[in-house]
């Protein structure tokens, strides 16, 4: 073989040229495709990377309570739990134990002592293996000891869980056992959040679903929901029997369950003051064939003089409040009263010194039946009048089917387009969502037509023949308050009742003042909708001003 044929052959200058172009060309494409391979092997390392963590998820949720491995154990309810520290760390229970200076810091056996009724072994089990990563599975009859445990352990991740559950299976029929787990301990604000939304369902059934169990509650909750505006009745008097009931189940093989030291409770005595004396039950709202009947209810029950005293109280209250109306009346229309030498401020200010002219109550309620989202916008339905004060009052709910993302916290004055909200359900903003509107509704009462109502029904109308009187004016000054029961776990109060807070000039009938929620109506369309309203007259010499004040950028709405 000769050396020359180890020699290249020579290339033609075109062959060159040729071979140039296409080493440049795939150069590109190898720079395109290692480009390509690079994004492909980002994508596909972080895809790893997540495969990795699941990876390692299942590896802790299969091996981590086996007792593989383990380098310390817990011990509680008699059992053991053979585990790892550095998973109970997610705990700060156990990282404080693990890095403070204890005693037992570094034991390989951790005793737990929960002196706590509510937790059990099968909720600590259900803690520890939250821990390892093992899917929450919650039922009705482990949910409270999971909790119970869960704050033990400050775990508040599952306390949440655990309140999110309990809210939502919390009806009627659940009320009893959610409502006792949560007054049997203290468990901070998790356990506040159950007792809150146990006070609403509370609030929204104790006249109707519950009102034949109400009387196994303590007698510190019972005298507080029965002196309560956010307690749902649809008038005063429906709120007396509802507590003449309640607690004469209580105290069943009693006769007379009022009567001074009968009652076989330690509070029995200071319960039925709160209930039935001054600052509980409002006689002065109701009509006099009531104010009857509730004395004879309680003096059959052998209810104190104090007690009596202020059912009698409650017609005289009546008399003031229709003295000072009319007062307020005659200001307004700038008509000297007719008894010569008086004029309205006088009478006025002598209804004030005569030491009863303290802000009269109002409470009344509404139940509005059926699905309300199915309104269309601006449509609305409204409650049953009532009569008080000369006038008559009723509450609304409207419709509204969007709403702008601009604005403060609630809808403007007259009725504009209401601005963004975010909803409390949610944390969704309610830029174009239908809202729920709620409103009052004030409107001077006519002799005529009034008289004629009252002869027909009294009842209803929530006043007598004896204190028929008017009240004039197209407008009045009023505080109050309105309380939503749309759903079983939540109250919305919505007004304030705090004298130190200016009264608000409600428009001219058929005009109402009230707000506008997103959450509300969120809230409507899974439940019917129960509202509890509490109104306070303004009967100062500026009752009657020019305009509606507030005291802050958060103004409330005008509807139909």
């Amino acid at each position: 073989m000769h050396a020359t044929s180890f020699l290249p052959k020579p290339r033609h200058p075109l062959s060159e040229s040729k071979l140039m172009s296409t080493t440049v060309a795939s150069g590109a494409e190898r720079l395109a495709a290692a480009t390509e391979l690079d994004a492909r092997s980002s994508g596909g390392a972080a895809q790893d990377d997540s495969i990795n963590a699941a990876s390692l998820c299942g590896h802790l949720c299969t091996l981590g309570l086996s007792g593989a491995y383990s380098d310390v154990t817990v011990v509680a309810f008699g059992k053991r739990w053979p585990l790892h520290r550095v998973v109970l760390a997610r705990s700060l229970y156990f990282r404080r134990l693990f890095e403070g200076d204890w005693s037992d810091s570094g034991d390989t056996t951790l005793p737990l002592t929960l002196d706590d009724s509510n937790a059990t072994s099968a909720g600590l089990h259900t803690c520890l293996a939250w821990l390892y990563g093992q899917p929450l599975a919650l039922d009705s009859s482990l949910v409270c000891s999971v909790l119970a445990c869960a704050v033990f352990l400050s775990l508040d991740a599952l306390g949440d869980a655990c309140v999110a559950f309990i809210t939502a299976d919390l009806t009627d029929s659940t009320f009893h056992s959610y409502f006792f787990f949560s007054e049997s301990a203290n468990y901070g604000p998790i356990g506040d959040r159950v007792r809150s939304a146990c006070w609403a369902l509370l609030c929204r059934c104790a006249s109707r679903e519950l009102r034949h169990t109400l009387h196994s509650l303590p007698l510190g909750t019972l005298a507080s929901l029965l002196t309560s505006s956010e307690l749902f009745a649809s008038t005063e008097m429906e709120r007396f029997q509802l507590a003449c009931d309640t607690l004469a189940r209580r105290w069943s093989s009693v006769k007379q369950w009022a009567r001074p030291g009968t009652g076989p409770d330690a509070d029995h005595d200071a319960t039925v003051e709160a209930v039935f004396g001054p600052g509980g039950i409002i006689y002065s709202t109701f009509t006099f064939n009531d104010l009857t009947a509730a004395r004879h209810t309680l003096e059959a029950a052998g209810a104190p003089v104090s007690i009596l005293a202020a059912v009698s109280d409650g017609l005289w209250q009546q008399t003031v409040l229709r003295q000072q109306v009319m007062a307020a009346v005659a200001a307004y229309e700038r008509v000297t009263p007719a008894e010569p030498g008086r004029t309205a401020t006088s009478q006025s200010a002598e209804s004030a010194e005569s030491g009863a002219s303290a802000a009269v109550t109002l409470r009344f309620g509404a139940e509005f039946a059926g699905d309300l989202t199915s309104l269309e916008d601006g449509q609305a339905r409204h409650g049953n009048d009532v009569f008080w004060a000369g006038s008559w009052w009723k509450v609304s709910a409207q419709v509204f089917a969007s709403a702008p993302a601009t604005g403060t916290a609630t809808a403007p004055l007259d009725g504009a387009a209401p601005p963004a909200t975010t909803s409390r359900a949610s944390g969704v903003s309610s830029a174009g969502r239908a809202q729920l509107g709620l409103f009052l509704h004030r409107r001077r009462a006519d002799e005529t037509a009034l008289g004629t109502v009252l002869w027909a029904d009294p009842v209803v109308s929530g006043a007598s023949a004896g204190h028929v009187y008017c009240d004039s004016r197209d407008r009045v000054r009023a505080r109050y308050q309105i309380i939503l029961s749309g759903t079983p776990h939540s109250l919305l109060v919505l007004g304030t009742l705090a004298p130190e807070n200016p009264a608000i000039l409600l428009p001219k009938a058929p005009k109402g003042w009230g707000w506008r929620s997103v959450g509300a109506l969120d809230d409507v369309a899974r439940h019917p909708l129960r509202v509890s309203v509490a109104v306070q007259l303004d009967l100062g010499e500026s009752s009657a001003g020019a305009g509606p004040s507030t005291s802050s950028a958060v103004q409330p709405a005008e509807g139909v």
